[in-house]
């Protein structure tokens, strides 16, 4: 009986955990700062650290050659995804993929709280002709997209500001941004979405299709293998 109670123990304590927000904060002054926090940890996802940057062109190479490997294996898979489905049935895979992406937001949306939004932009150009130009295109963009935002989401707090600038002739981008979903949500959202997107790729064969790929390619590698070893007994 304790074994249950035990169980039980540990079930509720992480439904507890999945109560508490991931908290996602964005400052962009020059570069942008992002930070991701739940409960007590807080990680640090931008800008990318020196000793991230050292490693990463140490290993540029091998990442190029990983790249263009897998470029030629995507490539080879969506020439056969063409072949067996056409263009209209590519068309309707990627209708139904941007379909799955919007809908996942729109239930994740109404859960995202906002606690501070802020955002300026100054606008600037050569001359002041252009400046006009990019201020009214600057306008009709950020201001709507900013309300869109504010509106699908729990917004408390957000504040924009457009303004043109004629002397300095450069634009200038200042913006903070606050949010927090609970785990809940999230994984229930994203989970759902994973769901049905391999419902879908069960139903358009693609699944097996990758299947065929995978051993393919697997066979291919054995053949080389064997070849390999051949040579060097020879």
């Amino acid at each position: 009986m304790w074994i249950l109670w035990t169980i039980l123990g540990i079930l509720a304590f992480l439904l507890l955990l999945t109560a508490f927000p991931l908290v996602l904060s964005v400052r962009y002054e020059q570069e942008p700062y992002v930070f991701l926090q739940y409960l007590f940890f807080k990680f640090h996802v931008a800008p990318v650290s020196e000793e991230a940057k050292e490693n990463g062109e140490d290993s540029e190479k091998e990442s190029k050659k990983k790249l263009k490997k897998q470029g030629k294996v995507w490539f080879s898979f969506f020439h056969s995804l063409w072949k067996k489905k056409g263009l209209n049935g590519l068309f309707f895979l990627l209708q139904e993929a941007v379909s799955l992406f919007t809908g996942a937001l729109k239930k994740l949306a109404p859960h995202i709280h906002v606690s501070r939004l802020l955002l300026q932009v100054e606008v600037g150009e050569a001359n002041a002709a252009d400046t006009a130009l990019a201020y009214g295109k600057a306008c009709s963009i950020v201001y709507p997209s900013v309300g869109a935002l504010a509106g699908m989401t729990k917004c408390k707090k957000y504040a924009v500001e457009v303004s043109p600038d004629f002397e300095s002739g450069s634009t200038v981008i200042q913006g903070e941004l606050k949010a927090s979903v609970p785990v809940f949500f999230l994984l229930a959202v994203g989970i759902s979405a994973i769901l049905r997107g391999i419902l879908l790729l069960k139903k358009e064969g693609i699944l097996d299709l990758l299947q065929k790929r995978k051993s393919a390619d697997a066979d291919t590698s054995h053949e080389k293998g064997q070849s390999t070893e051949n040579k060097k007994e020879n």
